[in-house]
This record gives C-alpha cells, sequence and structure tokens, in this order.
C-alpha cells in the first residue's frame, strides 16, 4: 500500500472519532501534525508517514489550524472536535 493510501484510509478512520471544528471556540482537541505522525509511525513502523502526507489528508477531509491555545509560541495545532 501506497503511504498516502495508508494516510486516507488512516484519516478516514479518525474521522468517525473526530470532525473538523470551524474555530476554536468549537474545538475539543488540538493536535499538531508532528504528534499525529508520531503516533502512526509509533501504530504502524515502517508505514513512511511524513508532515506532508498528514498536512494533505488533513486539509482534503476538511480540517483547520490554529496558533497553539494558551500558549506564546507559533506551533500550529489541528482543531478537531470529539464526536460523541
Amino acid at each position: 500500500m501506497e503511504p498516502s493510501e495508508f494516510i486516507a484510509q488512516v484519516i478516514h478512520q479518525f474521522s468517525g472519532w473526530y470532525s473538523p471544528a470551524a474555530d476554536i471556540a468549537h474545538a475539543t482537541d488540538f493536535f499538531s501534525t508532528a504528534e499525529i505522525v508520531e503516533a502512526l509511525n509509533q501504530f504502524h513502523p515502517g508505514a513512511e508517514v511524513d508532515s506532508k502526507l498528514i498536512f494533505d489528508a488533513m486539509t482534503d477531509a476538511g480540517y483547520r489550524y490554529c496558533p497553539d491555545p494558551g500558549k506564546m509560541t507559533f506551533q500550529l495545532k489541528w482543531m478537531i472536535i470529539r464526536n460523541s
């Protein structure tokens, strides 16, 4: 399986638990691209997950990012709503 196919499949499954948040006020969780890459590489060693693939898949799925709320840094996080 190509890395991009693997990522598309994972983001599709991820979207069963989470949805894109329209803004910070509606987000229940925030994940950085690096956190997602690390989690997927731990879950599936050798999957060749990289930041660009995650960024492309998340934006294609409608997810948006913002500066990390409550922090005085310029680290971007994906705004996510946990589905009930």
